[in-house]
């Protein structure tokens, strides 16, 4: 195994520590009562329970940096940040009433869900495009010159390449839009989440988290290059906010404030004082999660650029893309997997964004 690989945190050590902070949560310690009887007489204000898609860390540093900062506290909420991590669905717990906001990492998921009756809406979009997507090697740390794939999919034909769980959903739809077969014209290696298969020579190519992963060897001197899914056909958003509709219909201002001061924590995130909500992430995961700073500000480097686009530029960060939106139905409708097909409207919104 190779070194990168010792230093990943194991899938069951991961497991038993998120299993053991579900317990006491992560930020803020007081529990909350279900949606319409959440204020606190004495300060009016509205505690609220936040469910990430995964570990809350830099990720979610827009909500980090509007409760540190008081962002919140100016709105009159109190924010708590729940655990997550695999296995852990924010979409489910939000649905179910275990928290009143959440974020989903997966359009399509929320497409089905909604067409399957699911009561669920999104109202603001952090990732404005998927964060998923394929990396390579261009450079080794010996200097050693490694690939060019920036090509896109038609470079990699004929070469190996991880793909999570096999032939997955964006690579089907890349491959398509390259006019290639996703399975016949590569040599397909079913692949998880660590990118050991990518340093050790397994596979020329390996899907994930554009966001993140190839930080963490950028930190081990790879030049790495990435294949952007949304740029090769799938074009859908990325992490993105929910909440019930009927938060939406009964309590509107609310689900304002809580959009007006995240919008200000994730500018002062992206801005020159970011460093500081990543030293406070790294803090809070380090002693259950092994965080380091390092990779924190790496990754909030990366996963800038996938908060912009032209209409973050025109309306600012959060911004809800409904053509977008439409695309990711039409993916799912495409390939039969809707019992009903929604319309855009069912499952996303962009009332709360334009009332700002």
């Amino acid at each position: 195994m190779s070194d990168f690989a010792d230093k990943e945190l194991s899938r069951r050590e991961f497991l038993k520590k998120t299993a053991l902070l579900g317990a006491v949560g992560v930020v803020g310690s007081s529990l909350v009562a279900p949606l319409g009887v959440f204020a606190d007489d004495a300060t009016n204000t509205a505690s609220m329970r936040f469910q990430p898609s995964w570990i809350p860390d830099i990720q979610v540093g827009g909500i980090y940096a509007a409760i540190y900062e008081g962002y919140y506290a100016k709105q009159k909420l109190s924010i708590r940040m729940l655990p997550g991590g695999p296995g852990i669905l924010a979409g489910s717990v939000v649905d179910s009433g275990g928290a009143e906001f959440g974020e989903m990492a997966s359009s399509v998921d929320l497409v089905k869900a909604v067409s399957q009756g699911t009561r669920l809406k999104t109202f603001a979009t952090a990732f404005q495009r998927s964060p998923a997507g394929l990396a390579y090697i261009k450079q080794y740390p010996d200097g050693k010159k490694g690939a060019d794939y920036s090509a896109g999919p038609a470079a990699l034909k004929g070469k190996r390449v991880g793909i999570t769980g096999g032939s997955n959903l964006p690579w089907r739809v890349m491959c398509a839009t390259a006019g290639l077969d996703p399975d016949k014209d590569f040599q397909i290696v079913s692949t998880g989440f660590d990118l050991s298969p990518l340093l050790d020579g397994t596979v020329q190519a390996i899907w994930c988290f554009l966001t993140n992963q190839p930080g963490m060897v950028r930190g081990k001197g790879y030049e790495i290059g990435t294949i952007d899914s949304y740029e090769w056909g799938y074009k859908v958003p990325g992490n993105f906010y929910i909440t019930k509709p009927a938060a939406l219909e009964e309590r509107f201002d609310l689900v304002k404030r809580f959009l007006a001061a995240t919008k200000q924590g994730w500018e002062f995130t992206n801005g020159p004082q970011g460093a500081s909500i990543c030293e406070k992430v790294t803090k809070v995961l380090a002693p259950n999660y092994g965080t380091k700073l390092d990779q924190q500000l790496a990754q909030l480097k990366d996963q800038i650029p996938f908060m912009q686009s032209a209409l973050t530029n025109k309306k600012g960060l959060l911004s809800v893309n409904l053509q977008d939106w439409e695309s990711a139905i039409k993916i799912m409708a495409d390939i039969g997997e809707l019992e009903k097909i929604p319309k855009v409207e069912d499952l996303a919104t962009t009332a709360v964004f334009d009332s700002l």
